[in-house]
C-alpha cells in the first residue's frame, strides 16, 4: 500500500526543485552574460578594423586629391582619371563597409537566436514549477483527511471500551 506524502515531503520536494530551477536560471543569466560579453568584444574588434580602414580611406583620399591637383596642372583628362580612381576606391570602401557591418548583424542574429533559446528553457521552467504546484496535497487537504481520520479512532475506541475490549486508562493511553 502506497502511503500519501507528508507536507514536510512535498515541502522538500517543491524546495529541491525550486533549487534546480534557480540554479537553472544562474546557469542561463551567466550564458547570458557571456553572449553578451564576446557580443561586446566582437563589436569592438569590427570597430577597430572600421576606424583602421577610415584612418586607411582617409589617407588614401589625401594622396588621390593631392595627385589630382598635381595632374590638374598638366591635363583635363588626367584629373577625370584621378577621380575615376577616387570614386572606385570609395566604392570598394562602401562594399568593405557593407560586408563588416553584415558581419555584425550576423553576430548579432546568433545571439538574438541564442537568447530565444534561453527564454524557451526559462518558459519550460516555469511550466514545470505550474505542473508541480498544480499536483500538490495543500496543507487544508491533510488537514482534513487527519481530521476523520482521528474522528474514527476515537468511535473505535470508544466502541472497544464500551464492549469491555479495552479499559479506560488503556483508551487514555492509545489515544495520548
Amino acid at each position: 500500500m502506497e502511503t500519501e506524502p507528508t507536507i514536510g515531503d512535498v515541502l522538500k520536494e517543491v524546495r529541491a526543485q525550486e533549487t534546480r530551477t534557480e540554479a537553472r536560471i544562474g546557469d542561463v543569466m551567466k550564458e547570458v552574460r557571456a553572449q553578451e560579453s564576446r557580443a561586446e568584444e566582437r563589436i569592438g574588434v569590427v570597430m577597430k578594423e572600421v576606424r583602421a580602414q577610415e584612418t586607411r580611406t582617409e589617407a588614401r583620399i589625401g594622396d588621390a586629391t593631392k595627385e589630382v591637383r598635381a595632374q590638374e596642372s598638366r591635363t583635363e583628362a588626367r584629373i577625370g582619371d584621378v577621380l575615376k580612381e577616387v570614386q572606385a576606391q570609395e566604392t570598394r570602401t562602401d562594399a568593405r563597409f557593407d560586408d563588416m557591418l553584415e558581419a555584425v548583424n550576423k553576430g548579432f542574429s546568433g545571439v538574438q537566436v541564442d537568447i530565444e533559446g534561453l527564454k524557451t528553457d526559462v518558459s519550460g521552467i516555469k511550466q514545470e514549477i505550474t505542473g508541480i504546484k498544480a499536483v500538490m496535497v495543500t496543507k487544508d487537504y491533510l488537514d482534513e483527511k487527519l481530521g476523520r481520520t482521528d474522528g474514527k479512532i476515537n468511535a473505535l475506541m470508544n466502541v472497544l471500551e464500551r464492549k469491555s475490549v479495552i479499559t479506560a486508562d488503556d483508551k487514555s493511553a492509545i489515544l495520548a
